[in-house]
């Protein structure tokens, strides 16, 4: 079960979460698939959407038979990666910086990234949205041996940050991403956007639309029900009651008042017909109903 409280680290994703990336990297297999003649469509990346780029190209490579020596595709994509967050302008995810901004001031939670792009990749666009400062540690794909759906990148991010895996939250915009973080043992946050919309996010501890959601469901004050007990913790009533039970007690059970009043405190809590079976198991039940009648 999930408590916010316990909460001290928060991971992000970078595509798709932070920066508005998504399209690049769906171009950029794009391109690279060309003249091969195949047109990957927007609804057949949504497949791939979150994956790192060795696992997509694998799965590309197997998918269409591609003829192709392995890490070939991938560099081919990095590069015009590089080059089109070189030149093109940035955008970021709405409510991005007002994100980081709110969890910076917390000085209880401590920021973490995890993207499974390439670190160059990674680096050069938290610095081209300045994003950069607000993330003490920063791994990325290139830092481990497995890409998100496994647990590895989350794990070393925990690591790194010196906290629990269970004390961390993850924010991801994939089912791949959504898969890594709960495998890795934390909780996670999902909040789909347009390429992972079909995606499947039921590993995810909640669904949101923004990442201002999110920071309105973690800022917004927790509603407590407090329930009262009125005998004995608004009301001392308790004096009477045993005054009361004990003369009651002593009419039909022929029991001192004092011993009444003894026995009767020992059984404080339970309502008076279970206190009298308590006190006398073996009474033939006529009594228990007179003395009952009676207090009530």
């Amino acid at each position: 079960m999930m408590n916010l409280n316990k909460i001290k680290g928060i991971i992000f994703d970078l595509d798709g979460v932070l920066v508005d990336t998504e399209y690049y990297q769906w171009q950029g297999w794009v391109e690279v698939l060309k003249p091969f003649g195949i047109p990957l469509s927007k609804k057949e990346y949504f497949n791939y959407a979150g994956k790192r780029g060795d696992i997509v190209e694998s799965e590309l490579i197997k998918n269409y038979n591609l003829k192709v020596e392995k890490g070939s595709l991938q560099k081919q994509k990095e590069k015009l990666l590089i080059k089109w967050f070189n030149e093109k302008k940035l955008k970021l995810m709405p409510y991005t910086r007002e994100a980081a901004e709110f969890f910076t001031k917390n000085n209880k939670i401590k920021l973490g990234l995890a993207s499974g792009g390439p670190r160059d990749e990674v680096i050069l666009k938290l610095k081209r949205t300045n994003l950069y400062f607000f993330f003490p540690v920063i791994v990325s794909g290139s830092d481990v041996k497995r890409g998100k759906p496994y647990p590895d990148i989350y794990l070393l991010t925990a690591k790194k940050l010196g906290i629990e895996p269970k004390k961390c939250l993850a924010l991801e915009d994939t089912q791949y991403g959504v898969e890594s973080a709960k495998s890795a043992g934390l909780f996670c946050f999902a909040i789909p956007n347009e390429y992972s919309l079909k995606q499947d996010f039921s590993k995810a501890d909640k669904i949101f639309k923004s990442l201002k959601e999110v920071v309105d469901f973690l800022s917004k004050p927790k509603k407590v029900v407090v329930m009262w007990d009125w005998d004995g913790t608004l009301v001392d009533t308790m004096p009477s009651h045993a005054k009361l039970a004990s003369q009651v007690i002593n009419k039909y059970f022929s029991l001192s008042k004092k011993k009444a009043r003894q026995e009767y405190l020992k059984t404080t809590g339970f309502p008076f017909d279970i206190q009298l079976k308590m006190i006398f198991p073996k009474s033939n039940g006529k009594k228990e109903i007179y003395a009952q009648k009676n207090i009530i």
